[in-house]
């Protein structure tokens, strides 16, 4: 029970920390930034930065670096490009209804996966650098 308390902490922190970090930015670049996920067509150029979110239910998320900060959301599996992206990024997700079942979070560039977390907590959260 405790070990489940620390993560949820965890968790929460790091939310806070992206959504501070995401306030205090400067985004003058002209990139896309919607929040219109689509599905795994959404695969762009080699350079791209691509977010595969994999959970049964409805989740939401966030992505923030020096790019600024993006709200993602969706349900079910959803494959997110966030476009030629350098410098750092963090990109964490959690459940936003009942469901149950494993979320899986993974970033990629080039077809190579940069980082990658599953659990069945109903959250992830991944950074790297670019």
């Amino acid at each position: 029970m405790r070990k489940k308390f620390e993560i949820g902490l965890l968790v929460v922190i790091i939310c806070c920390i992206v959504a501070l970090a995401g306030c205090t930015s400067n985004n003058n670049s002209s990139s896309n930034t919607d929040n219109s996920n689509t599905s795994s067509s959404n695969t762009g150029n080699s350079n791209d930065v691509i977010v595969d979110v994999s959970y049964p239910g409805n989740w939401g998320g966030s992505a923030s670096g020096t790019f600024g900060y993006r709200g993602l959301s969706g349900q079910g599996n959803q494959t997110i490009n966030l476009g030629s992206l350098s410098g750092s990024l963090t990109v964490s997700t959690w459940k936003t209804d009942a469901s149950s079942g494993t979320m899986s979070l993974t970033i990629k560039r080039g077809g190579k996966v940069l980082g990658s977390q599953s659990n069945s907590y109903g959250s992830a959260s991944i950074t790297v650098a670019l």
